[in-house]
């Protein structure tokens, strides 16, 4: 499995264009979520928000937010994007 780097890497570089690449990228944030590592969520995160994006990618990527959010409140931590 490629590493975090190559995945958001190939996210970027055309992610828009397709669908397997943004599917890969969901998959891999939801895997971290679950093993409880948001610091390195929250640090890539504002990165991934490109114009390009497709609504359904829109969407889990606002899914994952809210549930990193739910997280970081339960550890008493708050999650803030700044662009």
């Amino acid at each position: 499995m490629p590493s975090s780097v190559d995945i958001v890497e190939c996210f970027l570089a055309n992610g828009s264009e397709n669908n397997d690449v943004a599917n890969e990228l969901v998959s891999w944030l939801t895997t971290d979520l679950r093993a409880g590592n948001t610091s390195n969520l929250v640090e890539i995160f504002p990165s991934l928000l490109i114009l390009e994006l497709d609504y359904t990618v829109a969407l889990s990527l606002r899914r994952i937010l809210k549930q990193m959010k739910s997280a970081r409140r339960e550890l008493g931590r708050t999650v803030e994007l700044r662009f």
